[in-house]
C-alpha cells in the first residue's frame, strides 16, 4: 500500500508541477496581450483568467488554445491523484 501512496503522491507532485508551469505560461500570453495580470493574483482569479486566455485564443485563432487543455488535465489529474492518496491512506 505504501507504493501506491508515493506513485499517486509522485503524479500529483508532477501534475502541480504542470499546472505552476501551465499558470506561468497563461500569465505571460495576457501580459502579452494586453490583459494585465499579475502571476501571484492567479491563484485567486484562476478560472477567471483561464477564461480571459480562452476567449484572446479564440478571437485570435478561431479555437482555444493548448495551455486551457494543460491546465484543464493538469488540475483535473491532480485532484484525482490527491484523491486516491487520500482513500489509499485510509484503508491501508
Amino acid at each position: 500500500m505504501r507504493g501506491l501512496i508515493y506513485i499517486f503522491f509522485g503524479i500529483a507532485v508532477a501534475c502541480g508541477i504542470l499546472v505552476l508551469t501551465g499558470i506561468s505560461l497563461i500569465t505571460r500570453y495576457l501580459n502579452k496581450h494586453g490583459e494585465n495580470v499579475d502571476f501571484w493574483s492567479v491563484r485567486w482569479h484562476l478560472i477567471t483568467y483561464l477564461k480571459r486566455y480562452r476567449k484572446i485564443t479564440i478571437e485570435q485563432n478561431g479555437k482555444t488554445g493548448g495551455l486551457f487543455y494543460l491546465m484543464l488535465a493538469s488540475l483535473g489529474g491532480f485532484l484525482v491523484s490527491m484523491i486516491l492518496v487520500a482513500v489509499t491512506i485510509v484503508k491501508g
